[in-house]
């Protein structure tokens, strides 16, 4: 198989084909382990180290770290002698280490950034206000009786519900670089795996089996069979112009709740979206030149433009930041690392598994709108002409 053939995780997830999932699994290992064996070669200084992406270990992560290696060492010889070291010693992925995985994803990550990411180290039901009416005080007489009760309903996520596997496949190659550089190598997988999870769930899923998407209809009715509840998604609508009239329609539904009681949204507002369809329709469509030649950004309301690869081709998310609720529990709650020699498409690797829980949906049913972006239009340009600055259609629109 040639580099150009080999699929991405990403793609594979896409495609929903477990062979492709496997040699994209097999040729990140094998990258991500190429990458720490050639810094391992040129940084023996822990501060070199540090500067390209590792970092000082905790000294119960290198305790995990250590004894990793020393099964895997032992493991060498045969399959037999790997199990009887693995059994024999307490192999747990402390929890530092997840936290600082996900401080990795919330922070650098622009669609799980606008998640509200409650975490947890147990298995917790986790409670919210879903205040779809206003509450309003009455007045009275001082000694009058106080008569209005304020109720309001709260919508609960397990953080235990559902579960999350990630995948941790450790080449040979990683066993004699140390702790540190297998801190890295693990990091950057889970990374990568959790990624893909957390995104692909919170925009699209419809069954509630996992984290329910951004782009369910709530206000559609849903189909329950075997205790699984499988929602529709909401028809996308279409957004031809990025300019106050044409971003209306969407904002407008979003600046009121279920009930159409008014919620202040400026400054709270993102659109997720992928790649591609950000260079061919967002970027046109927000960029304009200006009377000095230069190209800069424009937009009526400030939204912040996220991208994520699980955003269908030609569409978009707008919705609210903070409105979407993941709980997860961070804990390893099953303690031992767990492994696999079963796939026989990891010569060389040993598979690792650890599973992490949780559950996710959004805080209200009016939070986010799908839209088609598919005839998206470029943004008008300025020209110049006897220092005169006028507006012209831009070309194609």
């Amino acid at each position: 198989m040639t580099l150009e053939t080999i699929p991405t995780i990403q793609e594979a997830v896409e495609a929903q084909d477990s062979e492709m999932l496997a040699k994209a699994i097999k040729a990140a290992a094998e990258k991500e382990a190429e990458n720490a064996l050639m810094e391992a070669i040129h940084a023996q200084d822990e501060s070199i180290k540090e500067a390209r992406g590792a970092r000082k270990l905790l000294s119960n992560e290198k305790k995990f770290y250590e004894d990793v290696i020393k099964c895997l060492k032992e493991g060498r010889s045969s399959e037999q002698k790997f199990k009887e070291a693995i059994t024999g010693i307490d192999v747990v992925m402390p929890e530092t280490l997840i936290d600082t995985v996900f401080d990795d994803l919330e922070t650098s990550h622009g669609l799980i950034s606008v998640l509200d990411v409650i975490r947890t180290n147990a298995k917790i039901k986790v409670h919210f206000a879903n205040m779809g009416t206003v509450k309003k005080a009455t007045w009275g007489a001082v000694d009058g009786t106080i008569s209005t009760e304020i109720s309001g309903g709260f919508t609960e996520l397990e953080s235990g519900a559902h579960k999350l596997s990630c995948y941790m496949p450790v080449p040979n190659s990683m066993i004699d670089l140390g702790p540190t550089y297998l801190d890295r190598f693990v990091r950057t997988l889970m990374y990568e795996a959790m990624k893909n999870g957390i995104e692909d769930a919170a925009i699209n899923n419809l069954v509630s089996t996992a984290p329910l998407g951004m782009i369910i209809d709530f206000s559609k009715n849903a189909t329950t069979s075997n205790n699984v509840t499988t929602y529709t998604a909401q028809t996308a609508s279409k957004l031809k112009k990025w300019t106050p009239k044409g971003l209306s329609t969407a904002i407008k539904k979003l600046s009121v709740t279920k009930n159409q009681n008014p919620r202040e949204v400026t400054g709270r507002l993102f659109m997720a979206v992928n790649s591609a369809d950000y260079i061919e329709f967002v970027k046109p469509a927000i960029c304009i030149q200006n009377a000095t030649g230069e190209w800069v950004d424009k937009s009526p309301y400030a939204i912040d433009i996220v991208k994520s690869a699980y955003i269908p081709t030609g569409k978009a998310v707008l919705g609210i930041k903070k409105q979407y609720a993941l709980a997860i529990c961070e804990s390893p709650l099953d303690g031992n690392l767990e492994y696999s020699d079963e796939y026989k498409f990891l010569e060389e690797v040993r598979t690792f598994k650890i599973k992490l829980y949780g559950d996710g949906r959004p805080k209200d049913d009016n939070s986010f709108v799908y839209l088609d972006i598919s005839e998206l239009e470029e943004a008008a340009l300025l020209t110049v002409t006897n220092n005169v600055t006028v507006e012209k259609e831009a070309q194609g629109s």
